[in-house]
C-alpha cells in the first residue's frame, strides 16, 4: 500500500469526523443546511447538495437567547458563595428577557435550573401603569 493511499484514508477519516462533529450543531444554529454536509461537501467527500437543516433555529435572534441564557447562568453558578442572583436578574431585565423566553428557545434545562434558582421572573411583569 502506497504512503499516498494512507494519507487520503486518513483525511477523509479526518473530515467525516469533523462533519460529525458539526453535526451535533445543527440544532443550535440557524444555517440553512447541515453543517455536516457543508464540510462534506467542501472537502470534496459529498457530491449530492447540503440536505436541509429541519433542527435549525427559526431566527438568529433566538440563536444569540441560547447564548446570553447560557452565560449568564455560568455567571451565577460559578461566582462564589452562590453567585450574585440580584446581578443575573438586573442583567436579564436589561436584555428584556425572562424565563418563558429562555424556554421557548429551548436553553437547556441545567441553564433554566440556574436561573430559576437565581430567581429570573418567568414572565414580564404586567403594565399596570398609565401607557
Amino acid at each position: 500500500m502506497s504512503a499516498v493511499s494512507i494519507r487520503n484514508r486518513d483525511f477523509v477519516r479526518g473530515a467525516r469526523h469533523a462533519a460529525d462533529i458539526a453535526a451535533g450543531y445543527d440544532g443550535s444554529s440557524v444555517h440553512a443546511h447541515r453543517l455536516g454536509d457543508c464540510i462534506l461537501g467542501k472537502m470534496n467527500l459529498r457530491a449530492a447538495k447540503p440536505r436541509r437543516n429541519t433542527r435549525k433555529l427559526p431566527h438568529p435572534y433566538d440563536a444569540w437567547i441560547r447564548g446570553f441564557a447560557s452565560g449568564v447562568a455560568q455567571m451565577y453558578l460559578r461566582l462564589i458563595a452562590g453567585g450574585d442572583a440580584a446581578g443575573v436578574r438586573a442583567v436579564c431585565a436589561a436584555a428584556g428577557l425572562y424565563l418563558d423566553d429562555f424556554r421557548r428557545v429551548g436553553v437547556h434545562v441545567t441553564d433554566l435550573r440556574a436561573l430559576r434558582q437565581a430567581r429570573v421572573p418567568d414572565r414580564r411583569p404586567a403594565s399596570g401603569g398609565v401607557r
